[in-house]
């Protein structure tokens, strides 16, 4: 039912609603991209586009899925050829012993010891799969769980993983070694930084420790990641749609004053203007170009700027390649106020600093 291999790219099964389409869509998109340092691939973009093309619309998709039946009904079936006539010898007479009482009872003696064997082979499996542990179950896992009785399980150590966000929250089990089977422990939700023992998988699962001892997720759960590669999967997760030219994204206080900001770089940028306190009193989108800004409230601010790609709404921040300065001497806003981004005698700053509201 997917024959150009389209629900593969994305990850999803043919019958996977609308939604989870374009979640699984944005989130491979924001790792592939061929700006994302590390993840991305420009030929795996493409690909995936391409499938979200067809997949993402309600229309092309129903297209694609009917001419999918279609092929897989169309399938010519083998052609059947007439085997050519054997010839079998000629066989000589069989003697009238065969007709006789004597094969009636080699006959009877053969199956009383065909089925003397198959018991006791019946014998020897059921005695074998006693003596072999049962298979791993699992509980049903209730909605919601509740905790366990020492409050909810937080993951300690050095993350190696963090959990995906298709599906929610990922269940913790342990596992209940006179039961044989897993029970519900917890929810992890996603994003979430786990520490990944050095175990192989176990039913599909990977063990993590916890505070209260350890637990088990599904291996299919987990992306490898420390913190920093969590923190940019969730940033471009949740980036929202791209920034209008000039959008202001922050605003506090009005007034008289106006600020025109010049970006003569080839990358757009996002200006801050941080007050004497240092919240965040303007940040505002500076695509290449002049940008005007009315109604500001006049008064003395610290002027930050960042350039990158990809801006997440979400963080505050770009995803890929962001740099970020901050002008040391405040600017004053007043009715013909006016900026240029580089900034001159900018200094540099970690982009924490900069996404920091």
């Amino acid at each position: 039912m997917d024959p150009e291999g389209y629900y593969a790219r994305l990850g999803v099964a043919p019958d996977a609603e609308p939604s989870a389409i374009t979640a699984a869509y944005r989130f491979k998109a924001r790792l592939l991209h061929p700006d994302v340092p590390g993840t991305g691939d420009a030929g795996a973009f493409i690909l995936l586009h391409e499938a979200y093309e067809v997949l993402g619309d309600a229309v092309s998709r129903a297209r694609y899925d009917r001419s999918a039946r279609d092929h897989a009904t169309r399938r010519p079936a083998p052609e059947w050829t007439e085997p050519p006539p054997t010839e079998l010898p000629d066989l000589p007479e069989l003697p009238s012993i065969l007709s006789s009482r004597r094969l009636r009872l080699g006959l009877w003696i053969g199956l009383v010891v065909l089925t003397s064997v198959s018991v006791i082979e019946l014998a020897i499996h059921v005695t074998g799969m006693l003596a072999t542990p049962l298979p791993m179950r699992f509980s049903a896992l209730p909605d919601p769980t509740p905790p366990p009785p020492d409050g909810p399980m937080t993951l300690v150590g050095t993350p190696t993983h963090y959990v995906l966000p298709t599906g929610g929250a990922a269940p913790l089990w342990r596992y209940d070694t006179a039961a044989r089977r897993y029970l519900p422990a917890a929810r992890l939700e996603p994003f979430t930084g786990v520490a990944v023992l050095a175990a192989p998988e176990r039913d599909g699962m990977l063990e993590v420790r916890v505070s209260a001892g350890q637990g088990f997720i599904d291996a299919t759960r987990l992306a490898p990641g420390g913190t920093q590669a969590a923190r940019r999967a969730y940033c471009g997760y949740n980036a929202g749609p791209p920034l209008a030219p000039g959008e202001v994204l922050v605003r506090h206080g009005s007034g008289d004053a106006a600020l025109a900001i010049e970006n003569t770089n080839a990358e757009p940028a996002v200006l801050k203007l941080r007050d004497a306190q240092g919240a965040v009193a303007l940040s505002v989108s500076a695509p290449q170009g002049v940008t005007q800004v009315a109604g500001l409230a006049p008064g003395d601010y610290t002027a930050e700027y960042a350039t990158g790609t990809l801006w997440s709404r979400a963080c505050g921040s770009f995803i890929a390649g962001q740099r970020s300065w901050r002008l040391p001497a405040p600017v004053s806003l007043s009715r013909d106020a006016h900026l240029t981004i580089p900034l001159p005698a900018a200094t540099e700053i970690p982009p924490d600093a900069f996404s920091n509201e």
